[in-house]
């Protein structure tokens, strides 16, 4: 079974995106580039863990990541 992650990366990442190399070792990734859209796709994948690689989105991470954990008790989160 392929771990899957939601991955939320600014349209304006800074750094260079790892989904390609992820996707090679066989992880199931989906991509958002917002931390409300983010929102919206949590409880439909449930993802085994969350990756915020992205510049201050719109909300800001500290709570994006407390309305993620939210919905999902106990889900890791990687900034």
């Amino acid at each position: 079974m392929k771990a899957k992650i939601l991955w939320i990366e600014g349209k304006r990442a800074d750094s260079p995106s790892f989904i390609p190399s992820l996707r090679k070792k066989d992880f199931f990734i989906e991509a958002v580039s917002t931390g409300s859209a983010a929102l919206q796709r949590v409880t439909e994948l449930g993802p085994d863990l969350v990756v915020i690689n992205a510049p201050p989105l719109r909300t800001h991470r500290q709570r994006t990541c407390r309305s993620l954990r939210d919905q999902l008790t106990g889900l890791p989160i990687i900034l």
